[in-house]
C-alpha cells in the first residue's frame, strides 16, 4: 500500500487485512459506498459461499468424514468448482441453491471438518456467511456493510482511492498479486505454496521490511527471516 503525497510504501503479505483497511478507509473518509457499488459485492459474497462450502467438501472428503446419503449429490456438483469457473453457478444462484448449501452447513461431516479448518485453505469469513446464508439466498439480497468488510476479493492490478484528514492529502494504494499469508492463520501454509508455512512468510516478509536501507538505526537489533 502507499500512503500520503511522497508515495510512501509499506509492503504487507496477501490476506494480511490489506484490502479491508482499503475498504474501511473508504467507508469512514471517502463517502462509503453507495447502492451500485454495495449491489456489486453480491456475486462477490455469493462466490466466497460457493467457495467456502466447496472448500469444506474437499476437505471432509480428504479427512475420511462421511455426509449425510441426502447431502452428497449436491456436493459432488458443488466440490467441482474452482475460481476459474465459479461464477458459472453464482450467476444462476437461487434460494433453492441455498437451501442445499445450509443442508450441507449443517451436516455433522462439514462440521467435523470445520473443525480442523487449520489443516486446509479456508477463508475466516467461512462461518460467517454460511450461518447468514438464508439471508444471502433472498431474491432481494443486499450486502450489508459488513457483509463488504468480510467478503474476500482477490486484488489485482492496482485500487487508489484519495481522501484528506486534518488538511492532508493521502493516497492509498491497494496492490494485488501478493503471496496469501496471514497471521490469523498462523497454523497453515500458504495457499500458492503448501510447502510454505504462513507465519513463517510473514516473519520473513516482516525482516525484510525492517531490515529495509530506509530504516537503518530505527531498529535493533536486526532481525533475519
Amino acid at each position: 500500500m502507499c500512503f500520503g503525497s511522497n508515495s510512501d510504501i509499506q509492503r504487507r503479505a496477501g490476506e494480511s487485512g490489506k484490502s479491508t483497511l482499503f475498504k474501511q478507509v473508504k467507508l469512514i473518509h471517502s463517502n462509503g459506498y453507495d447502492t451500485e457499488e454495495l449491489n456489486s459485492f453480491i456475486p462477490i459474497v455469493r462466490g466466497n459461499v460457493i467457495t467456502s462450502i466447496s472448500q469444506l467438501i474437499n476437505a471432509t472428503a480428504r479427512l475420511g468424514f462421511e455426509m449425510k446419503e441426502e447431502n452428497k449429490q449436491i456436493a459432488t456438483e458443488l466440490e467441482s468448482f474452482s475460481e476459474s469457473n465459479i461464477y458459472t453457478i453464482v450467476d444462476n444462484y437461487n434460494e433453492q441453491l441455498g437451501e442445499h448449501i445450509n443442508g450441507l452447513w449443517q451436516d455433522e461431516a462439514i462440521q467435523k471438518a470445520y473443525q480442523r479448518r487449520n489443516e486446509f485453505q479456508l477463508y475466516d469469513s467461512a462461518k460467517y456467511f454460511l450461518d447468514d446464508i438464508k439471508r444471502i439466498s433472498k431474491k432481494d439480497y443486499r450486502p450489508t456493510i459488513e457483509d463488504v468488510l468480510k467478503c474476500r476479493v482477490k486484488t489485482t492490478g492496482l485500487v487508489e482511492c484519495i481522501f484528506e484528514m486534518d488538511n492532508l492529502k493521502f493516497r492509498l494504494v491497494d496492490v494485488g498479486g501478493q503471496r496469501n499469508v496471514s497471521l490469523s492463520e498462523y497454523d497453515q501454509n500458504c495457499y500458492e505454496d503448501e510447502m510454505t508455512h504462513r507465519m513463517k512468510e510473514s516473519l520473513s516478509i516482516f525482516a525484510e521490511i525492517v531490515n529495509c536501507k530506509f530504516f537503518e538505526g530505527k531498529f535493533s537489533p536486526q532481525l533475519t527471516s
